[in-house]
């Protein structure tokens, strides 16, 4: 195995490793209860995801987004949340790669991580509609747009602070990413 894909390989399993554990440390803060709406989290799992696209890339943060829903679907949830993770997942990782991809270097990271946040909620509503077989459930989606824009904020600033200090580990060539 060469030295660069060691390096990346070794990168995606640190950043699985700190996507586990925030996962698991936001299954402890009952922000849902808060918020008013049932199931809401915070999202910051989605930190590891962020930082590893910008420094390893797609496939990388592909492999980490989706090694993270399966182990805390696993470890900390039921079929149903893995559903619900997957699909929200996809649809933050689609926004993230045609952001990123749209307009290099021109939108920040708090701005994709608003949208990621924002589509995670659109694919999970989708995927209980779909698994409830009702469409009241969109009710929720409103609300979990509207929270989407704090939490994305969040998320995306500690994605630019950390990115900035361990960006450099496997920076690829050529990838340009405001923070």
């Amino acid at each position: 195995m060469s030295s660069g894909l060691s390096r990346k390989v070794s990168l995606c399993g640190i950043f699985v490793s700190l996507a586990l554990m925030l996962s698991y440390l936001e299954s402890f803060v009952p922000v849902g209860f808060f918020a008013g709406v049932p199931g809401f989290k915070l999202g910051f799992a989605n930190i590891a995801v962020l930082v590893v696209y910008f420094s390893a890339g797609p496939y990388c943060a592909a492999a980490v987004s989706l090694i993270r829903i399966i182990v805390s679907s696993v470890l900390f949830g039921s079929v149903t949340t893995f559903w619900f993770s997957l699909s929200g997942g996809l649809l933050s990782f689609a926004a993230l790669v045609l952001l990123s991809r749209l307009y290099p270097g021109r939108v920040g990271m708090i701005g994709i991580s608003v949208v990621c946040a924002a589509m995670h909620n659109t694919g999970q509503i989708a995927a209980a509609a779909v698994l409830m077989k009702t469409a009241s459930v969109f009710g929720y989606l409103p609300y979990l747009l509207l929270l989407s824009v704090p939490c994305g904020i969040i998320t995306g600033a500690v994605s630019a602070a950390l990115f900035r200090h361990t960006g450099k580990i496997a920076e690829t060539p050529g990838r340009r990413v405001r923070t």
